[in-house]
C-alpha cells in the first residue's frame, strides 16, 4: 500500500581512528529487541553505543537512535514527482555493503560556486552569508575553509550552472536555475549567486552555514557536505546552499503538533532521506538521540511544502523530508535512518553525528555509508 503526497490514512583521514575497532552496534545486521519488538538492521556502520536510549514500542535502537520501524516497502522518488534527487527504479543501497563502500580518496582544492535555495516559503535570496568549515570530532565546526555573501548575480553566470530538472508549476511558471516558484501564490523567487575561489577540499566532511538578516532568515548548519571527484569541473564544484525563513521557524512547529514553537535558545534538526545514488527515498523512518518535541514528516507538494501530521505512522513522503522540532541546543545529536527494502528487510540506510546550536536549524540528509564512516 502506499499512502503518499497528502494522504491523511495511512566521498577523511582524520576521522578513521574512531571506526578501527568491531562494530558492536550490528554491521551486517543484528537482531535488537526494544520496545517490546525484535527486529534485523542490516548494513550498520556505526561505532557502539556507550549510553543506549529507551526505546518505545514499534521502535528499535539502530546506531544510538530509536526509530520506527518501517510498516511499507521504500522507494525512489519519480522525476515526474520532484524536480531534483529524483529517480526511477528501486532504492541503491549498494553502498551499504562491504563491497559498495566508498573507498577514500586524498582531497584536492576546488572553487565552489552555486546558488542560495530558499526553504519553502521567504524573499530572494540575495545578501545570504555561506560559510564552508571542516567538519570536527563529534560534528563540531572546524577550521573555516571559505565565505563568500550571496549576491543578485546568478542570470550572468547561468551558463556555467546545471539545467534544473523541472516539473509542473515551477516549470510553466519559473523556469531556470536563477528562479522558483514561492509557495501558495505563482510568483517567483528570485536566487542569488555565490563562488569561493579555490580553498575547499573533496572527499573530505564539510559543513556549510548560511545566515542573514536576522529578521528575515535563521541561521542553518548543514552535515553530510561532500565533495566527490566526479564532482569537479574544471576546477569548480557546483553546491546548492539553503536558509530557512524567519517565518517558517515560527510557523512549522504549530502545523507539525508543536503550537508552543521552538523556544528562544532552542534548536531544530531537519533534512532528507536519499539513497546510495542521492535519491529521495520515501517511506524511509527517521530518529534522533535525544527526541525531539515534536517528529515530523511533509506533504510530498514541491511547491507547498507543509507538515504532514498523518504521515508519522509511514515516514518520509515523496520529498524525502524529516524535521525534528525542538532539541535542546549545544548538544551532541544522533541521526539515523531506516527503510524496509524488498528481500533485504530492514536496512540502516545511514546516520550521522551532528551538532545542534541556539536559535539555528541543523540540516543533516543521510545519503548512505561515506567515506569516514567506511569500517576498518
Amino acid at each position: 500500500m502506499r499512502y503518499l503526497k497528502n494522504n491523511k490514512s495511512g566521498k577523511l583521514f582524520m576521522f578513521f581512528s574512531l571506526w578501527l575497532f568491531v562494530i558492536s552496534c550490528g554491521n551486517g545486521g543484528g537482531t535488537k529487541s526494544d520496545g517490546g519488538d525484535e527486529v534485523t538492521v542490516k548494513y550498520e556502520t556505526c561505532p557502539p553505543c556507550n549510553n543506549p536510549p529507551l526505546c518505545l514500542e514499534g521502535e528499535v535502537l539502530s546506531c544510538c537512535a530509536c526509530v520506527k520501524i518501517p510498516s511499507n516497502n521504500a522507494g525512489r522518488t519519480s522525476c515526474n514527482d520532484m524536480s531534483d534527487y529524483c529517480g526511477e527504479g528501486e532504492p541503491d543501497i549498494s553502498c551499504l555493503r562491504p563491497d559498495g563502500y566508498p573507498q577514500p580518496r586524498p582531497p584536492q582544492q576546488v572553487s565552489v560556486h552555486g546558488i542560495v535555495d530558499v526553504y519553502a516559503t521567504g524573499p530572494a535570496s540575495t545578501g545570504v552569508k555561506v560559510e564552508f568549515y571542516e567538519e570536527a570530532e563529534n560534528g563540531q565546526l572546524g577550521s573555516l575553509l571559505g565565505m563568500a555573501v550571496s549576491e543578485d548575480t546568478c542570470e550572468i553566470h547561468q551558463a556555467e550552472l546545471p539545467v534544473p530538472h523541472e516539473v509542473g508549476d515551477e516549470l510553466r511558471l519559473c523556469p531556470g536555475i536563477c528562479v522558483e516558484k514561492n509557495a501558495d501564490t505563482e510568483d517567483c523567487r528570485k536566487l542569488a549567486y555565490f563562488e569561493i575561489p579555490d580553498t575547499i577540499p573533496t572527499n573530505t566532511p564539510l559543513i556549510v552555514k548560511t545566515s542573514g538578516d536576522t529578521g528575515i532568515w535563521k541561521d542553518m548548519v548543514t552535515y553530510n557536505v561532500w565533495f566527490f571527484d566526479n564532482d569537479v569541473e574544471q576546477g569548480k564544484v557546483f553546491y546548492k546552499a539553503r536558509i530557512l525563513s524567519v517565518d517558517d521557524w515560527r510557523l512549522i512547529p504549530g502545523s507539525a503538533g508543536d503550537p508552543s514553537g521552538i523556544a528562544p535558545g532552542k534548536s531544530a534538526v531537519a533534512g532528507e532521506i536519499h539513497d546510495c545514488s542521492d535519491v529521495r527515498i520515501y517511506f524511509a523512518t527517521t530518529g534522533t538521540n535525544p527526541r525531539p518535541t515534536v517528529l515530523t514528516y511533509f506533504n510530498g507538494e514541491e511547491d507547498k511544502l507543509y507538515p504532514d501530521r498523518g504521515r508519522t505512522e509511514f515516514g518520509t513522503n515523496l520529498d524525502g523530508l524529516y524535521a525534528a522540532i525542538e532539541v535542546e541546543a549545544n548538544t551532541l545529536v544522533y541521526v539515523t535512518a531506516l527503510a524496509s527494502i524488498p528481500r533485504e528487510g530492514i536496512v540502516n540506510l545511514g546516520w550521522r553525528v551532528v551538532q545542534t546550536f541556539p536559535d539555528t536549524l541543523t540540516s543533516v540528509s543521510i545519503k548512505g555509508t561515506r567515506p569516514d564512516q567506511v569500517p576498518q
